[in-house]
């Protein structure tokens, strides 16, 4: 059986993203402790009511969240963690010490550390570890209110000392690279199960009345929504609805689009409802503006939309070039060529659907966390053949 100590980047909690997904899956090869995310103690005062409740898992036992997971909470963050090393050595320094009691008291034995953050580079060789993987699921240095300069001198560390790094789109690949040749592509998942088997229920009825057809969102809207792109496409696309569901952060930019009358923000769904709607759509899409932070990502929603076999219709994102590649989606770069694109996905239907779910159900959090075990099982085992471990986990 397998330890598993991972410095998450997120609380366990919160919605239900790579950490989360590929610890749980990580739990049917061996026993997890996962550390959340030091939470700012700006962030407990002006979430009081919800935070009462936390401040107690920061001195409780690890908490059983799933078969052979354990989650522990620590204390909040440091002030200035935005921009003092100091500050963060401190906070991943006393969340390394929490983790260490917890291991002890579960038994864990020369575990693998998996961490999910620049900061956890502090803590290698403390957790009696046997082994490092860094899992990069974000440019961080891309974080509006994070010093650059900081957190890339924090990345470089966590890359270089790590035995092992995976990452989830080619440009967090090339840049880790330079660092660690032992970098290696490894997309995200998806809940693919579940988008398979719940979503020809009933049409919602936030779906029911609209006119048809209905070009879907969900996630968040913020900044990394393309409101730009969205309006302009909306204006010469009359005849369809674009439904955008989620919670708006952005809120006179959705209100300004809203009054074109054909574009909608009902607010957001339920994850576990999240596969009725997306079926429901006739286009499943992802208007991303441009940006830094885009150019890195891998959307968490892609699988989840290609398992409901609706056609998918995309801005530029690297990471999802060799998907387009393969027929599974469409990639349009402004106004008109998404319009274009999207008239091509309307009018393609569902005659590809199952292709599409083909290729999400081989991406499942099952077969990522497979593919991700197999690489540390073969350098335990003495693989160091970089091509070799590469086409163990790569798409």
């Amino acid at each position: 059986m397998a330890d598993i100590i991972c410095l998450g980047c997120v609380p366990w909690d919160y919605l239900k993203i790579a950490p989360q997904q590929t610890m749980k899956e990580m739990g049917g090869v061996g026993r997890v402790l996962y550390i959340e995310r030091p939470r700012s103690i700006a962030g407990l005062v002006c979430d009081f009511s919800k935070s009462v409740g936390e401040w107690k898992y920061c001195f409780s036992a690890p908490r059983e969240v799933a078969e052979k997971v354990y989650v522990i909470t620590p204390l909040p963050a440091m002030p200035m963690r935005t921009s003092s090393l100091l500050a963060n050595r401190i906070t991943i320094g006393m969340a390394g010490k929490r983790a260490l009691r917890a291991a002890n008291k579960l038994g864990f034995k020369n575990p693998v550390f998996w961490n999910y953050l620049p900061q956890g580079n502090f803590l290698y060789n403390r957790l009696g570890e046997s082994l490092r993987v860094y899992d990069v699921v974000d440019e961080y240095s891309a974080f509006p209110k994070m010093d650059k300069t900081l957190c890339e001198r924090m990345e470089r560390a966590a890359v270089e000392k790590a035995e092992i790094v995976f990452a989830i789109s080619p440009p967090l690949v090339e840049k880790r690279k330079e660092w660690n040749r032992n970098t290696f592509l490894c997309p995200i998942g998806a809940e693919t199960e579940m988008f398979f088997s719940n979503s020809d229920g009933e049409i919602p009825q936030a779906l029911a009345n609209l006119k048809r057809p209905v070009i879907g969102y969900y996630g968040a809207i913020d900044k990394r929504f393309g409101f730009e792109l969205l309006g302009a496409v909306a204006e010469s696309m009359k005849d369809a609805t674009f439904a955008c569901f989620g919670p708006v952060r952005e809120k006179e930019k959705a209100e300004s689009l809203a009054g074109l009358g054909n574009v909608i923000f009902p607010g957001p769904i339920p994850y576990e409802e999240l596969p009725r709607y997306a079926r429901h759509f006739d286009v499943c899409h992802l208007p991303y503006a441009q940006s830094e932070f885009n150019r890195y990502i891998f959307p968490n929603k892609t699988f989840e939309y290609l398992a409901t076999g609706n056609p998918v219709v995309t801005t530029p994102v690297p990471a999802l070039d060799y998907l387009a590649e393969a027929g599974a989606l469409r990639i349009a770069s402004g106004a008109e060529e998404y319009e274009k694109a999207l008239r091509a996905a309307l009018a393609e239907g569902r005659a590809e659907a199952e292709k599409r779910k083909e290729i999400a159900r081989a991406n499942s959090w099952a077969k990522r966390a497979e593919k991700m075990w197999r690489v540390v099982r073969a350098w335990q085992d003495g693989e160091r053949d970089r091509e070799v471990l590469a086409r163990m986990v790569e798409p």
